[in-house]
């Protein structure tokens, strides 16, 4: 009897614990303090970041950014221990309706500033395994656009 009683009361005990921490969760949810971003003003840049397949285009405010080729990619496959991370080189083809098509190479985390805009190709997917060769229309690419 007296263990059974015991038993109950670990159980109320839990049951109060959680009960008591739901409120506190729930207490400082509704009083957490709330932030807001400012406006931007004419002189803060604007920050994007664009995912894009091989062969895809995106507009950038009025400019066609589409990547064309993996020119290089040495990255260090996940499934192996390499003395080098390695790098993705992409080659990526601008227009617009007032411009000729220009084509600049993008590597991996150095950013380039292009037609008024700081570009950095910020990550590529998939990561890649000694096990299976990527094709062209595996890669996915994630730039970072900023307009200056």
């Amino acid at each position: 009897m007296l263990k059974c009683l015991r038993n109950s009361m670990k159980k109320l005990i839990v049951i109060l614990i959680i009960l008591a921490l739901l409120g506190a969760g729930f207490y400082l949810f509704k009083h957490a303090p709330s932030f807001s971003a400012p406006p931007p003003s004419s002189n803060t840049p604007t920050k994007s970041v664009v995912s894009i397949r091989l062969g895809s285009s995106a507009d950038l405010s009025g400019i066609k950014m589409t990547p064309r080729v993996v020119v290089e990619d040495s990255r260090c496959p996940t499934d192996v221990q390499c003395i080098q991370a390695g790098t993705v080189r992409v080659s990526v083809d601008f227009s617009s309706s007032n411009m000729a098509t220009t084509t600049q190479i993008f590597k991996l985390n150095e950013p380039t500033t292009l037609l008024g805009l700081n570009i950095t190709l910020t990550e590529v997917y998939p990561a890649k395994l000694s096990t299976v060769p990527l094709t062209a229309k595996d890669y996915l690419l994630f730039f970072n656009v900023e307009k200056l």
